[in-house]
């Protein structure tokens, strides 16, 4: 191997005038490292047959760049540890290009192992050198399966419905449709000649302040859908759908009564003229075990008409009729007894399945083996007793008629020689969504029961293969996994496992062949799920534990987190712990889940119980369910399944898990201002607790991609978060959702809610703005290239809707803190941002005739949002912020109104005491539009305020993740808010691209000490290398440390009012000075520059 000859060159760098006299005492070549495949390192079973290859320069030397690169493919490591690429040998490529080279090399097969390194040639202040750098030491990548025939394996499943019901408890037993009656009101007509129409019912009952609910479940039904409320607030929604009768629903209502009086409306809708009515029973059990068991009856009221607020707990209705029985239930003409899950609460038919194969492995030496599985909803692979790596959560979620993902496992080291056996278990996940809420997904066209295709591939070292397959051959059993549900959460009874079912020596006699199943997509659109998996990354001890009632004990976990807890417990067999997960408190120190459970309309809504086998200590975790919060009560039952009050807990009984999914940090932020520094604490809390395989908006209420939240956190994502191949997944999710005529969904991935409303364009140009950013963060065209067809087709359909060229359709700035702006300039803003980046992109990929038609519309969607909004003087009405800093950042000002658009912006914030007054989208156009235009003072005393609203006031109420509403309503777990981190780079340490020359590969550097702030620490690692911007100011003296990665260049900007005191290393350094700073061009190194500011800090 051939070594540098390097000339000791000092040259110096002249640029701008600028001359800096280049020492380094402890000198060292060039290296190249960090090598990624496709934005990972050393990725298994990636299906894109031309991976983009990246790596990163190591220099000690100022001003270093790449001047050419050679990369090497081998088939195997000792080829690649001798430098031969049998599968590419790119030769010497003259090129500055280290980001995103495209594999060129022979067409890759399945399952191909690939070995690769890569050396470059360098230049140094300009000198070139003749000798490469050293090669790179070898990374790799695996191909997954590439061809639908590759798998060879079948799609199997096992449901088993149970001969009678589970039942935890020893009330749960009277929750039954026995004794029950149809009911209607009293029409004076034959059942045949029910009106079509709605009716009304209500029951009311009171509650003892002294006696809590521990238990409380309606079991309702109705012919043909019917609306509950408790208490005045919508709590459950029935199907639309025909026949809907035949599902009764168990609605949990243990934490929504309250003490006094409560309420029971139902408004019940008969479709047509016919048979109606409703039918079920109410059933509470108090914590002094005192019961109350109250079925649908004549004691409840009714009418066709209600007048006032009819759903409230006060509501007089002595006026109301009682309730008329028309049939007993199982009577005619229904004829049946509506269904009810297996377990109480669940509407779940089946317990989860099991399934094993045993195999033999040869007697000779075994060179690779490695499992590809799809399990959806979620599975865990075991091999030989043991899980399968540290995944949890597999795959990702996507729109499974779609496409679904496949999982890629090394288990090389887990088989041996003989017999050994194969275990998977499955969970319901997002596959079978058997908890009735808001979004439909119960209903979603995909649904069936957890099914599995799964191919283990065996090499041995003799070049021949095994293939172990899923098919008719496999065993398949239920086991301890009760109920799961992503929403309700699991029912585990640990009586009832099967110790050692995933061994070779575990009998499988009594078990079922395994069923052969439908493939849930098209075989071709079974795809390598290649980003990073959800994991437990991080455990929690509680802070605190307290006991609320008689056999009632909160943990607070002194966190608001994603995941679960793990229980430590000693018992008798048949007891059971219950554990019960909110973000609120009641005043008595109960849970209050009423921030996060009102969409969710049957059923338990995050909680998980645990029945005990006895003989020691149990550790258990649920399975395929993660929640949102901070706060688990736990309640405990004896083996009778009666309240256990003599439970007592301690702290070491419950721990906390972190679970998301598991990208690596890319930058850090931290400075003087410890409010600030608490308020990255929570962005950074936020954006990978809402990260489960897709972006969510909160990790308890809903678990839903809301586009609107994914883009406007997408930025600071990319200073905070290695996440590049999580948005790539979640791009082709967006594209799998388009409709033929462009419109998008407010959710990605659907089952078909939100076309019609949650969506628009302030939503739906996550599919524009994500790979545009990406495209500007990481210089990675491949995202803008996959979805160009998509982007330009949304941009056809905002037109197709478009009047005068404004739209004015979707959501607008959501959250306020309280002036409402409306969605026909935040709408029209996105319309016109959707058609520049199209144009732009258009630019990019080679297809003018595009670039000049989107960029001819953005100009015609600019003038008509001045026509129609534009008063003169800077004035856009409404004059909220929004409009104004929407017209700013959004680029639809004329460049000879922004100064006068930002002074009234500016009025704006005074006029509110320097406090906002936005939502989510005027938060994001709020402090660039003030920071970008020669305020970013205000732009920091906003985000300082520590009273509403604000950040500040959140934390002063003990937040620990960002809230979704400033005033504190709804979930304390949202990210929509989060590009507040973005700024404190772009603006505090003033990091930010270069659009002309992305990817960071030019960098400016323009830091803004403003207010009281004295130092900022930060760093990002570009798709070159990490970027450092570390200030201080002690009076009016400013020190900055800068850090240029090898490869790229910068502009920075010294803030100074004196040009001639910037100095360089103690040597002082021209340049151009702007009024605000002395503007420098560098080439890569460190540097350490001191100025002088106009005034000391406050």
């Amino acid at each position: 191997m051939t070594t540098m000859k390097w000339q000791n060159t000092r040259a110096a760098l002249g640029l701008i005038g600028l001359m800096f006299c280049v020492s380094s005492a402890a000198w060292a070549a060039p290296s190249v490292g960090e090598l990624t495949v496709n934005e990972r390192i050393n990725p298994m079973g990636i299906d894109d047959i031309s991976p983009r290859l990246s790596w990163i320069i190591t220099s000690t030397e100022r001003n270093t760049m790449q001047v050419a690169y050679q990369v090497i493919v081998a088939s195997s490591a000792d080829k690649a540890n001798k430098h031969e690429g049998d599968l590419w040998d790119s030769g010497r490529v003259a090129s500055q290009q280290s980001a995103h080279v495209k594999y060129a090399g022979r067409k890759l097969r399945s399952f191909e192992p690939c070995w690769w390194s890569v050396r470059i040639w360098v230049s140094i202040d300009g000198k070139a050198s003749s000798e490469p750098t050293a090669w790179s030491k070898p990374a790799t990548w695996s191909m997954g399966v590439l061809n639908a025939s590759d798998w060879g394996a079948k799609w199997i499943g096992h449901t088993a419905p149970p001969a009678k019901r589970y039942y935890l408890t020893d009330v749960g037993p009277l929750v039954n449709f026995d004794g029950c009656g149809w009911m209607w009101h009293d029409e004076g007509k034959s059942l045949a000649e029910l009106p079509a129409g709605n009716r009304y019912f209500r029951y009311s009952f009171n509650l003892p302040a002294d006696d809590a609910v521990r238990f409380a479940t309606l079991l309702i039904a109705a012919d043909d859908r019917y609306f509950l409320f408790v208490n005045g607030k919508r709590y459950s929604i029935s199907r639309d759908e025909p026949e809907a009768w035949r599902q009764g629903y168990e609605v949990d209502l243990t934490h929504k009564l309250q003490a006094g009086r409560n309420a029971l409306a139902v408004q019940v809708n008969n479709n047509a003229v016919g048979p109606a009515g409703v039918a079920g029973k109410l059933v509470i059990e108090l914590n002094s075990g005192r019961r109350i068991v109250q079925p649908i009856d004549a004691s409840w009221k009714s009418t066709a008409g209600p007048k006032g607020h009819w759903i409230g707990a006060e509501y007089d209705d002595a006026a109301w009729k009682p309730a008329k029985f028309v049939a007993q239930v199982g009577d005619s003409p229904w004829g049946i007894v509506p269904a009810v899950g297996y377990a109480v609460g669940w509407l779940q038919t089946a317990p989860s399945p099991l399934l094993r194969r045993t195999f033999d492995v040869a007697d000779k030496p075994v060179k690779r083996a490695t499992a590809y599985i799809c399990g959806i909803g979620y599975h865990e692979l075991r091999l030989n007793g043991q899980k399968i790596g540290d995944r949890e959560l597999d795959p990702a979620f996507t729109r499974f008629d779609r496409r679904t993902l496949y999982v890629t496992h090394d288990v090389t080291d887990q088989i041996h020689k003989g017999a050994n056996a194969l275990g998977v278990m499955l969970g319901n996940g997002w596959q079978n969504m058997h908890t009735r809420a808001t979004w439909d997904f119960d209903q979603a066209p995909w649904r069936a029961e957890p099914r599995a295709m799964m191919l283990l591939r065996i090499e041995y070292a003799d070049g021949s293969t095994q293939n172990i397959v899923t098919d008719e051959s496999w065993r398949a059993s239920t086991g301890a996994l009760v109920a799961d549900s992503i929403r309700a959460g699991n029912i585990y009874d640990a009586r009832l496992e099967k110790a050692g079912w995933d061994t070779p020596q575990y009998d499988d006699a009594a078990w079922a062949k395994a069923s052969l199943v439908d493939a849930p997509v098209d075989a071709k659109m079974i795809t390598a799920m290649s980003m990073d998996p959800i994991r437990v990354t991080q455990t929690i001890k509680p802070a605190k534990l307290t006991q609320v009632a008689p056999g009632v004990w909160v943990y607070d976990m002194g966190q608001n987190i994603p995941g679960w807890a793990e229980l430590h417990i000693t018992g008798k067999a048949g007891s059971s712990v219950t554990l019960a997960y909110s973000e609120l408190l009641h005043e008595d120190g109960t849970i209050d889940p009423k921030n996060i459970d009102s969409f969710v309309f049957a059923g338990p809504f995050q909680v998980d119980t645990y029945v005990l086998k006895g003989g020691g200590e149990e550790v258990w975790s649920p399975k395929f369910v993660y929640h949102g919060f901070r706060y688990v009560q736990v309640t405990a039952r004896d083996a009778e399944g009666k309240p256990d009050t003599s439970f007592k807990p301690t702290l070491s009984t419950l721990i906390g898990k972190v679970v998301h999914t598991d990208f690596d940090a890319n930058g850090s932020f931290t400075c003087s201002n410890e409010l600030l520094n608490d308020i990255q604490r929570l962005t950074l809390w936020s954006y990978r607790g809402n990260y489960h395989g897709y972006p969510t908006d909160c990790p308890q209420r809903e678990k839903n991609g809301w586009t609107g939240d994914a883009h406007l956190a997408a930025e600071q994502a990319m200073f905070n978060w290695r996440n590049i191949p999580g948005y790539a997944k979640w791009a082709r999710d967006l594209d799998d959702e388009q409709k033929p005529d462009g419109n998008l969904p407010g959710i990605v991935p659907t089952g078909g809610w939100g076309y019609a409303w949650g969506n628009g364009p302030a939503w739906d140009s996550a599919f524009v703005l994500i790979p545009w950013y990406v495209y500007l963060y990481r210089g990675d065209t491949q995202m803008l290239a996959d979805h160009y067809d998509g982007m330009k087709l949304y941009v056809d359909y905002m037109t197709s809707r478009s009047k005068d060229h404004r739209v004015s359709h979707g959501l607008g700035d959501w959250c306020p803190a309280d002036t409402k702006t409306p969605a026909e300039i935040t709408s029209t803003g996105y319309y016109y941002v959707d058609a520049m980046i199209v144009s732009k992109a258009a630019k990019l990929l080679g297809h003018d005739n595009d670039a000049r038609n989107y960029a001819a519309l953005a100009e015609r969607i600019r003038a008509s949002f001045n026509k129609q909004f534009y008063k003169g003087d800077g004035r856009y009405e409404p004059l909220s912020q929004t409009s104004l800093s929407c017209a700013i950042h959004q680029g639809l000002a004329e460049p000879s109104q922004v100064d006068a658009v930002r002074d009234r912006l500016v009025e704006a914030v005074h006029t509110r005491k320097d406090h906002l007054d936005v939502g989510i989208l005027g938060f994001k156009y709020l402090l660039r539009s003030l920071s970008e235009h020669g305020r970013a003072d205000l732009a920091y005393r906003i985000v300082t305020q520590t009273d509403f609203p604000s950040f500040g006031h959140w934390l002063k109420q003990d937040a620990t993740t960002l809230w979704e509403a400033w005033d504190g309503g709804g979930s304390h777990n949202h990210i929509m808010f989060g590009d507040v981190s973005a700024w404190f780079y772009q603006t505090l340490a003033g990091i930010n691209i270069d659009p002309a020359r992305p990817g960071f590969k030019h960098i400016i550097l323009r830091p803004q000490p403003v207010g009281d702030l004295n130092s900022v620490q930060a760093q990002t690692n570009s798709a070159f290398g990490p970027i450092r911007s570390q200030w201080q100011r002690v009076g009016n003296r400013f020190t900055w440390h800068v850090s240029i990665p090898a490869n790229t260049t910068a502009t920075v900007c010294v803030p100074t009012t004196q040009p001639d005191s910037v100095t360089e290393s103690g040597k002082p350094v021209k340049g151009r000075h702007d009024g605000t700073g002395l503007m420098i061009e560098l080439g890569s190194g460190e540097y350490d520059f001191a100025s002088t500011l106009g005034q000391p800090a406050d």
